[in-house]
């Protein structure tokens, strides 16, 4: 098919397909010639998380405080976790942006006196929202694109909670201990290091952002990727994947071979407006709470498939409802 012809069918009304943000379409209309290519290269480290401990006080060699998870990045526990952020507003190319920044103005030399940045973010939000994933993500990726300019990246997830340990008095040893041991990491240029904290102070943030919810779009994204996995694993059977939302505008409602997805991707479209409300990591759920308590065999089509996620997405949020209601 000509550009022409592209061009022309995006003009056709689409019932179905959701009304695309600016970026979106700037993306699809892209040509290749005019991008500049970055290709990086790297190996995984198949080493996970190494457990750093210290003395709890207690006297009782046994009785030891973990402190932090140490990754060396990249690594294979985190391989994945980046492509799997579903974010409003390019919310994770926001954050790559904020520290190529922090690591330019570093690079130059800028006065820190006269221009001030602090290289704290602060993520906050409701549980299971993806703040966690975002750091993790984030560092893995840093690891991979700033590998010419740094040797090595770790990621130091601190314990807080068992930092101030029930020997009150040990707590701001165990700190002090911690902090010495990124010091010295931080000390060799060659190393990038990551520091990820589940309590900061807001006024020491550079960055605060607010990760909430998801909006229907975003639960369109998380679903039809989850969904488009169990059809590569042969759970699902289709003749096709679903498209994402910024591939809709390839499929016409007057073309009677598109038909079928189109009808498909407006089901998914009503379940991602009935899942509003639930996080992330609740949404990621839904298709295996909807194969577990509703289909029971190893292969469905995509049609039963996508009536058992709605019946689970009604199931959890009555289920929700029912907690609130509890609480209150």
């Amino acid at each position: 098919m000509s550009l022409s012809s592209q061009q022309q069918d995006t003009t056709t009304p689409q019932e179905h397909a959701w009304e695309e943000d600016e970026e979106e379409e700037e993306l699809q209309n892209f040509v290749t010639r005019d991008v500049e290519l970055s290709i990086h290269v790297y190996q995984l480290q198949r080493q996970g998380a190494v457990e750093e401990y210290g003395d709890s006080g207690s006297g009782d060699m046994d009785d030891s405080v973990m402190m932090a998870h140490h990754w060396t990045l990249p690594c294979e526990e985190l391989e994945g976790v980046w492509d799997s952020l579903i974010f409003e507003d390019r919310l994770e190319v926001k954050l790559l942006e904020y520290v190529y920044t922090t690591i330019l103005f570093s690079d130059k030399n800028v006065n820190p006196h006269l221009v001030s940045w602090n290289r704290v973010v602060l993520l906050h939000g409701p549980p299971g929202t993806g703040k966690t994933s975002l750091c993790r993500g984030l560092a893995q990726t840093l690891g991979i694109r700033l590998s010419r300019r740094f040797h090595f990246t770790k990621l130091l997830e601190i314990n807080c909670h068992s930092l101030f340990s029930k020997w009150f008095s040990e707590s701001g040893k165990l700190v002090h201990r911690m902090f010495d041991q990124i010091w010295r990491m931080v000390d060799d240029d060659d190393t990038f290091v990551c520091v990820l904290i589940d309590i900061a102070f807001i006024d020491r943030a550079d960055i605060k952002m607010y990760i909430g919810v998801p909006p229907p779009k975003a639960i369109y994204s998380i679903l039809c990727s989850s969904l488009n996995e169990l059809w590569r694993a042969g759970i699902i059977h289709a003749n096709h994947p679903l498209p994402e939302r910024k591939d809709l505008w390839h499929y016409s409602a007057h073309n009677p071979e598109h038909s079928q997805i189109l009808s498909q991707t407006t089901d998914l479209k009503r379940i991602s407006e009935l899942a509003q409300g639930m996080s992330g990591r609740a949404i990621r759920k839904l298709p295996f709470l909807a194969h577990a308590n509703y289909l029971q065999v190893s292969v469905s089509t995509m049609s039963a498939f996508l009536e058992a996620l709605q019946r689970t997405v009604h199931d959890e949020q009555l289920s929700n409802a029912q907690l609130r209601e509890e609480r209150s």
